[in-house]
């Protein structure tokens, strides 16, 4: 075994494990699913549900709990066209939409919020 080899199984043995994994580490279950929602709901594709998902993101994921957090993630797992057209009012939210959940988009103004009069 040469002395690059050596040293290198060394030095994993006494370097810490992944930077990536230590920061995950940090956060509790709830922060890392938030940030995760924000990121998700601020890069939907298009401008205009990026700005109805992200700002409605910003005003309300930190006060959501786990539950609420896993259903905001659900609910986003629709296509962007249907839900653009619940945000829009165009159509009803699904019925099955969690009553949490459903109470916070009843009581957001995607349009005053876009307008800066939230």
């Amino acid at each position: 075994m040469d002395k690059i080899e050596t040293m290198d199984k060394n030095s994993a043995q006494t370097m810490p494990s992944s930077t990536s994994q230590t920061a995950a580490d940090d956060f509790a279950p709830e922060e890392l699913l938030r940030k995760k929602l924000r990121w998700r709901a601020w890069h939907r594709g298009t401008q205009e549900l990026d700005l109805m998902l992200g700002t409605f993101a910003d005003r309300f994921l930190a006060e959501m709990d786990l539950q609420t957090l896993q259903d905001f993630e659900f609910f986003m797992l629709a296509e962007d066209p249907e839900i653009q057209s619940w945000l829009q009012g165009d159509k009803p939210f699904p019925s099955d939409l969690p009553e949490t959940l459903a109470g916070l988009f009843a009581q957001y103004d995607f349009l005053a919020e876009r307008q800066g009069k939230a």
